[in-house]
């Protein structure tokens, strides 16, 4: 990342900032701004926010945000101190908020979204703070990550052999049984 930001309370009040605009969207804007294939998305109103489909941002703010966590040591203390185990033979644990690929060589943060009509994924790594930042509007978007991991910090990112990212039973029988589809 590009800049270093010092502090990550603007970018959390920026977040703020959003979903309160969001909320006050009238309906038609609403259907022209959140689309999904090029089809506007069905919005649901909800009175308090729900973490796994309720964050509104654009790559360059998460970029931002990530540039952010990686400059503040007492927080990516806190993020990996406990992690808890997912797949020791993959290198996977749970952080706090965030999955934790370890390598031989490096540490990786990451998370992902999947929800109807839109796949995200992002991942940094701790050591040397290259990272990126991927939003997509299709079902097939996450196929798109592990060729970016390459690129932007390459490494054997096993994290992509496990079944967390998959979807549906013909990943997981690829993954788990060597028979692909």
């Amino acid at each position: 990342f590009v800049e270093v930001y010092d502090d990550i309370a603007p970018y959390l009040e920026m977040v703020d900032a959003l979903c309160d605009a969001l909320e006050h969207l009238s309906p038609a804007a609403s259907n022209t701004a959140l689309k999904a294939n090029g089809v506007a998305r069905r919005t649901l109103k909800l009175s308090d926010p729900v973490a796994a489909f309720s964050l509104y941002t654009s790559a360059e703010d998460y970029g931002k945000f990530l540039a952010a966590l990686l400059n503040d040591d007492p927080l990516l203390r806190r993020i990996t101190a406990s992690p808890a185990k997912v797949d020791p033979s993959l290198g996977l644990d749970w952080g706090l908020g965030w999955g934790i690929e370890t390598t031989p060589g490096d540490l990786y943060l990451w998370q992902w979204g999947n929800n109807p009509g839109y796949r995200a994924f992002a991942m940094v790594s701790a050591r040397t703070g290259h990272g990126f930042v991927m939003l997509t509007n299709g079902e097939q978007g996450l196929k798109l990550a592990e060729p970016i991991a390459q690129s932007v910090v390459p490494d054997e990112h096993k994290l992509f052999r496990s079944r967390i990212l998959g979807e549906g039973v013909f990943p997981w029988l690829c993954g788990a049984l060597g028979v692909c589809l």
